[in-house]
Order: C-alpha cells, then sequence, then structure tokens
C-alpha cells in the first residue's frame, strides 16, 4: 500500500524506477511495536478471517463488474486482470466461475450496476499528515460513501473533496511480471517501451512496467502477442513525486495499520493509496 520511488538516469528517454509494491501486487509484511505487541497481533489474528471474506468479496465484485462491461468474454482484458487478482487472493474456481455467470443477472435478480467510486482524505497518524485516495466498487453509492467518511472520522482524518489529492498522485497503468528470470529481459524491456511504456523496472526476479492509463490493455496486447504473459495488469495510482512521500512514528506506522485493517473489512473498497513511508528501503 506505498510506493517509494528512486530514480537514476538511463538515457533522455527512459528512468529505471525502483519501487516498493502495494500490498495488491504482493502480500506486505507488516510489524507491530509497543509494549503490548501480544494482544495486538490476537487483535491482527481476530480480524484476518473478517478482512479474508472481504477480500474475497471484492475480488469476485471485481470480476462481476468486468464481466457485466463485457458480456462474459473471457478474451477481453480487463476481465482477464480481475480474473487474474482474483487467483492471486486464491478465490476459489468455482467462485471466479461464478462470478463470471453473474452478467447474466438482471437487476430484478440481484444485478445491480456496480459503481467505480473514489474518496480522497487528509489523515493524521501520530500528529503527522497522511494523504490517502481510496478507491471503491459498490451498488450502493450511499452506503459506501456514509461507510468510509465514519471510518476516516474515526481514525481522526477528513473527507475531502474528490480528486483533491490530484497534484500528489498520478493515475497510470501497470503490468507485474514474477519470475522474470524465465524469461529474455531485453526482449520483455524492447517490447515494452515499443508499446509505449512510461518506466521499466527489472529487478530480483520482477519487472513493473508502467504506461499512461489508455495505453494499458494495448501494452498488454502487444506483450500478449510476443509470448509475454504478465502475472497482472491494472490501474493504480503512484506518487508523482516522490518527495511527497512523509514518514511515520512508530505511533503512526501503528494507527495507519489499524485504519488499513479498516479498510480491508469493507467490502466496497478496492483499495487505499497513501503517501507515508512505512517500510526501509535502500537510498
Amino acid at each position: 500500500w506505498i510506493t517509494m520511488v528512486t530514480t537514476a538516469s538511463l538515457g533522455p528517454r527512459l528512468l529505471r524506477r525502483r519501487l516498493v509494491l502495494w500490498s495488491c501486487w504482493q502480500p506486505v509484511h507488516r510489524h507491530f511495536a509497543g509494549h503490548n505487541k501480544w494482544s495486538k497481533i490476537k487483535r491482527k489474528k481476530a480480524a484476518n478471517d473478517v478482512a479474508r471474506s472481504a477480500l474475497f468479496s471484492k475480488a469476485a465484485r471485481a470480476i462481476i463488474s468486468a464481466s457485466r462491461a463485457c458480456g462474459g468474454d473471457t478474451t477481453n482484458l480487463r476481465l482477464q486482470s480481475a480474473i487474474a487478482h482474483a487467483r492471486s487472493v486464491q478465490l476459489p474456481k468455482d467462485r471466479i466461475e461464478e462470478a463470471i455467470r453473474k452478467h447474466e443477472q438482471t437487476k430484478d435478480q440481484g444485478g445491480a450496476d456496480l459503481l467505480n467510486l473514489r474518496y480522497d482524505a487528509m489523515m493524521s497518524f501520530g500528529g503527522t499528515k497522511v494523504a490517502c485516495l481510496i478507491t471503491a466498487l459498490s451498488e450502493n453509492r450511499n452506503r459506501t460513501a456514509s461507510n468510509v467518511r465514519a471510518a476516516i472520522h474515526k481514525s481522526g482524518g477528513e473527507m475531502l473533496a474528490t480528486a483533491a489529492h490530484d497534484y500528489l498522485f498520478s493515475h497510470v497503468g501497470m503490468v507485474l511480471f514474477e519470475k522474470v528470470s524465465e524469461v529474455d529481459d531485453d526482449r520483455l524491456f524492447e517490447c515494452a517501451m515499443e508499446a509505449g511504456a512510461t518506466d521499466v523496472d527489472i529487478e530480483d526476479d520482477t519487472a513493473v512496467i508502467t504506461c499512461e492509463p489508455e495505453d494499458l490493455w494495448p501494452m498488454v496486447q502487444a506483450l500478449k502477442d510476443s509470448q509475454l504473459e504478465p502475472t497482472e495488469f491494472d490501474h493504480r495510482y503512484v506518487l508523482a513525486d516522490p518527495q511527497l512521500s512523509v514518514p511515520l512514528s512508530e505511533e503512526g506506522k501503528e494507527r495507519l495499520e489499524i485504519f488499513m485493517e479498516k479498510m480491508d473489512e469493507d467490502e466496497d473498497v478496492s483499495r487505499v493509496f497513501h503517501n507515508a513511508i512505512t517500510a526501509t528501503t535502500d537510498p
């Protein structure tokens, strides 16, 4: 759930970025601080079942939304993206198939339209102001807004006007490759750049390709046509400038952790992006 970026010049047309990936790409290992560690671990364990159930519901809902948009066409890249994410969180195969079929439901059968929603908030964690951008997918705008607003207020934050954080975050297309050692790095790099990538990062055994939002689906298709199969691909928000990130104290990290758990447990909330630094990275 955070993105830290450092850049080094690789030429006039490209910056290679080192990214700390969001938890929506891969699991984040969270660490508690303070003297009452055991009680916090028990609290987190008790919340895990609720969060996991919500995670499954979110993944299924994303498939339903994408399936309705394309009429259940499994060759559609948006639907493939939703299915890939569902598999990454281990949503059972029967639930994936059921979600795809729900594009056939009428409104009388529970097939209400799913709305893409966004909420901007300014939080205070341990005395530090943290900008949060929350995305949601819901059939009930009023319920979702009420629940998100309540969670923000209880966590000491305030809801802002939608798009208030546009100066902080950039909307991008992002493609993830795992086990990059199994593919030709140079071919991956060249294909991505030819397809319109703005950044390519290949580090360790992972590659992250960034592009303009409107270029995501054509880029993924170009990669697939070149026999390069991405692990996941979707639209994301990243910090427009790494200098806009803010460090947190141990207390601040703990309060952010609690807020993120609340968001995890809300079935309408898709993702939370913020500008807080919660992990140590190489300079």
